[in-house]
């Protein structure tokens, strides 16, 4: 195997359960969330729903500010 071949990528896709890792985010009066689920990918851009949140209220966070969410029990 090549040095290339090796690299993973971060692949999310829409629904996916995620753990929102970024720490700057103005929350507003909400409380912070730590789990969202993907809404729509655009590029580079992913669009994450926070747990609790309006459908149509969503952040664009790059891929390396997220990762899986292992699954609820």
């Amino acid at each position: 195997m090549t040095k290339s071949q090796k690299k993973t990528s971060r692949r999310f896709a829409v629904g996916d359960r995620v753990e929102i890792l970024r720490k700057d985010i103005n929350w507003g009066k909400r409380k912070k969330q730590k789990y969202g689920y993907i809404t729509r990918v655009d590029g580079e851009y992913h669009y994450v729903r926070p747990l609790w949140w309006k459908a149509e209220e969503v952040m664009e966070l790059y891929s390396n500010e997220i990762r899986t969410a292992p699954l609820s029990r």
